[in-house]
């Protein structure tokens, strides 16, 4: 009798063992379903509020060539800012300065210092109202020319390492003024962009020996932004789990199977009839794809439109869930041989699942872009199809 012959009459065995074993073959189908209605009942509860869009005729626009700086305690303009600055010895950073002082002296006050220590000082003795808002130092150009570097506080800046903001950010037009807002107008509210523009205007003067001193007319203005909903982080978490358990049951009593056919010695004397091992394991195999197929197609049909995977194609979702089923086929085959006793292997089955599953927890928080970073992860079927899942 040939493998496939022999596939078949395996298949019409694990028929009537489902047929059989109707309390376990209802917890394949009940239980998954009943964790992700539990979760799309979590989702519902747990609505976040949708950010309005913003149109362009909502935008300002600033006007980055008037210089002026902001007072960052109140969001209002200061009378006299000061702004010190340090020449360092730099042939034309004198000229240079001069031009800049001349043309905002009425509505900044301009302090040298000798040095960048001596300017430092001077910062963290006096007050923040009374203090710099802006420190510029001069240096030689790596090639030729001027080279110069404009300081500010801290805490009116956003972190130059953040290259991006959050989608949620800049939604509000009344706070366009609000660092915490929106971070990117901190360099034009704080007047850096203008002070930045006033500079390179007289190092091009005095550079290229111009006749007159002229700033650009810069203005600037945001792109206009879609709605927005944020997502919850919190929740993605609850989705790895809630996720990794719906398939637990399958790997629980997929392993009770075929441990109890080898207690009971079925196996063995299968075996000792002429079965083939491939035909075997092929009928297992087939047995819980076809299982498994209608069970993704089921669990999507709920994820989906209950939104717990955002915006994501149904597809797609099937696609990746139904290959995460065959691959935790194939997990408990390979836990199948290290257990004699069936209650034992499949309690083991599902505590295993859990925690692969929940390893990539920490992958998430961590942000891990890349899942080949953490090679020892892309081994675990759980691990990876839980950072898809989130994004990761």
């Amino acid at each position: 009798m040939g493998i496939l012959q022999q596939t078949k009459y395996l298949l019409r065995k694990n028929y009537h063992i489902k047929k059989r074993n109707k309390r376990e073959t209802l917890q394949e189908i009940l239980i998954p379903i009943w964790w992700i209605l539990l979760l799309l009942l979590i989702k519902l509860g747990v609505q976040t509020k949708e950010l309005p869009a913003v149109k362009d005729s909502e935008i300002p626009t600033f006007n980055i060539s008037t210089l002026g700086l902001t007072n960052p305690s109140h969001g209002n303009v200061s009378p006299k800012p000061t702004i010190g600055y340090i020449i360092n010895g730099v042939p034309n950073a004198s000229p240079v300065m001069e031009l800049v002082k001349n043309a905002s002296k009425d509505v900044v006050n301009y302090v040298e210092f000798n040095s960048t220590d001596s300017m430092l000082d001077y910062y963290r003795k006096n007050s923040e109202s009374k203090g710099l808002q802006v420190g510029i130092e001069f240096a030689k150009g790596t090639k030729q020319g001027l080279a110069y570097t404009i300081r500010v506080p801290v805490a009116n800046m956003p972190s130059t390492k953040d290259k991006v903001v959050g989608q949620d950010k800049c939604h509000d037009t009344a706070r366009f003024s609000d660092p915490g807002n929106c971070p990117a107008n901190s360099y034009i509210i704080m007047k850096v962009a203008t002070l930045q523009a006033s500079i390179d205007a007289a190092i091009t003067k005095i550079e290229a020996n111009l006749p007159h001193y002229i700033v650009p007319n810069i203005q600037a203005k945001m792109m206009p932004k879609e709605s927005f909903r944020p997502s919850l982080q919190g929740f993605s978490y609850t989705v790895l789990i809630y996720m990794v358990m719906a398939f637990a049951p399958y790997v629980t009593v997929l392993l009770v199977n075929l441990v109890q056919e080898k207690e009971n010695k079925l196996k063995e004397l299968m075996r000792i009839m002429g079965t083939s091992d491939i035909a075997y394991w092929l009928s297992w195999i087939i047995t819980y794809a076809v299982i498994m197929f209608f069970a993704v197609l089921i669990m999507n049909a709920i994820t989906i439109p209950g939104g717990i995977f955002g915006g994501s194609s149904y597809l797609v979702m099937v696609i990746i869930c139904y290959l995460y089923g065959l691959t935790i086929i194939m997990m408990s085959f390979m836990i199948t041989p290290f257990f004699k006793n069936a209650k034992s292997s499949g309690l083991f089955g599902s505590l295993i699942t859990t925690i692969f599953g929940a390893i990539a927890i920490p992958l998430v928080i961590v942000d891990v872009s890349k899942l080949c970073e953490v090679g020892f992860v892309t081994v675990l079927s759980n691990s990876v199809c839980s950072c898809h899942l989130t994004g990761c």
